[in-house]
């Protein structure tokens, strides 16, 4: 009888790295306090858009970062896109913790689903600035 070939992630290459510097306990806290369930059950769908967020929207986030401190007008549609990721990342994020929540014990707090709102809010006033700004993000004043 053989046992099955089943993969492992390296230690090093786990997204669970990420949150060893908060610490174990930290993370136990978090979950047991405000209901986390996600963070505590780490789902493979979940961790593939921690993988996402790591590898996608970080330096993304170091290119927009430049765009906008610059007022460089190619920001607009790396901005659209990053948006509408994050945007995308968070419809099952949130789904999930509201319906599958209900029945959680404990559910997720009112604080667990702000911290998550904040990767809704964020892209969304980003997206607009971008869809309504006009022909330019970064009207220059007129000189007088």
């Amino acid at each position: 009888h053989r046992r099955a070939f089943r993969p492992r992630e390296p230690r090093c290459a786990s997204p669970a790295l990420a949150s060893d510097a908060i610490g174990a306990r930290g993370r136990s806290v978090w979950v047991a306090e405000e209901g986390d369930f996600l963070v505590g059950r780490n789902p493979t769908w979940f961790k593939s858009f921690i993988w996402a967020e790591v590898l996608l929207q970080v330096p993304a986030c170091l290119v927009l970062a430049y765009g906008w401190a610059t007022e460089r007008e190619w920001v607009r549609m790396p901005s659209i896109m990053y948006s509408v990721h994050v945007l995308t990342t968070m419809i099952p994020i949130l789904t999930t913790l509201i319906v599958d929540g209900a029945g959680a014990n404990p559910p997720p707090s009112t604080m667990c689903l702000r911290m998550y709102s904040v990767w809704v809010a964020l892209p969304l006033l980003v997206l607009s600035r971008c869809l309504f700004s006009g022909a330019t993000l970064f009207p220059k004043e007129k000189e007088e």
